[in-house]
Order: C-alpha cells, then structure tokens, then sequence
C-alpha cells in the first residue's frame, strides 16, 4: 500500500479500504428486507486465498499504474515504521 500510498498521496490506510473496496467486493444480503448491496470483507476474516487473490490483484493494478513491485519484506518493513 506504501506504493499506491506515495502515488496517490492519499494514507496507507485509506489506499487499503480502496483496494480492498474496489478489488474484492462481498455482495449481502439484508435479513429484513432481502435487498442485495456490495460491501466489503475485513481481510482479516479472509481466508488465506481470498487474500492471496486480493494480493495479486493489488499487484496488477501497481503494475499498470507503473508502479514499483514491493517485496513480502519491504512490505512487513514498511509496517514496522
């Protein structure tokens, strides 16, 4: 997200509801009503391929916006900071 972050110039952590917003939408259901809408999916309760998926995906879209790839380290580094 350092990336996109730095791109944008918008915070780590807005890029991330962005990307997990626009890149892996949840359709739910009402309970009362039965309407359908589109949410999102905390990526903690992802299951590990789920987040995989939204991984790869984050990825292509920094390639296409010519974006530098992030190693799984810079990434965990980036956290740490």
């Amino acid at each position: 997200m350092r990336a996109l972050s730095d791109y944008t110039g918008d915070d780590k952590d807005y890029c991330h509801e962005w990307v997990v917003h626009r890149l892996a939408p949840k359709e739910y259901i009402d309970p009362t009503t039965g309407e359908t809408f589109m949410g999102r999916e905390k990526t903690s309760e992802m299951t590990s391929g789920e987040f995989a998926e939204l991984c790869i995906k984050a990825q292509e879209l920094c390639e296409k916006l010519g974006l530098q790839r992030i190693s799984p380290e810079d990434y965990w580094e980036s956290l740490e900071k």
